[in-house]
């Protein structure tokens, strides 16, 4: 729980990654990721939990997320191992991007949740992690 208690961090040490920032591009309480390298199949740095989606009003999964200002990465949400979302995460304006991901195809499950940070060009390949919430 390096960052948030419900959140597991699966990320190399890289660079002094993860790590937990005070502050970074105006958000207090961020996590900084890196992807792993690997010279075959690199690996994405990722955070995952699981948890029971409401059977009554699921809701969305709702989270914001930043690139380092040189680079890019591709994130990629997983719920069960699939993919549910994939987009490519830039500097540009506005620098923190934020996403919802809709839960009511699993409403009354339990699902496992993996945001991840896939390489792209490996250009400061950050990942930067602000609140992530149940709406």
């Amino acid at each position: 729980s390096l960052w948030n208690p419900n959140w597991k961090v699966a990320a190399p040490e890289f660079e002094g990654t993860p790590r937990k920032l005070t502050e970074f591009a105006g958000r207090k309480n961020v996590l900084q990721l890196h992807p792993f390298d690997g010279d075959r199949r690199p690996r994405p740095a990722a955070i995952v939990r699981k948890f029971a989606v409401p059977a009554v009003a699921p809701g969305s999964l709702v989270f914001e997320c930043a690139a380092h200002p040189l680079g890019n990465w591709d994130l990629v949400v997983r719920i069960n191992g699939e993919p549910v979302k994939k987009q490519s995460i830039e500097p540009d304006a506005p620098r923190w991007k934020q996403l919802s991901i809709p839960l009511a195809k699993w409403k009354g499950q339990t699902i496992e949740v993996s945001l991840e940070n896939h390489p792209s060009d490996w250009m400061y390949e950050f990942s930067y992690w602000s609140e992530v919430r149940l709406e």
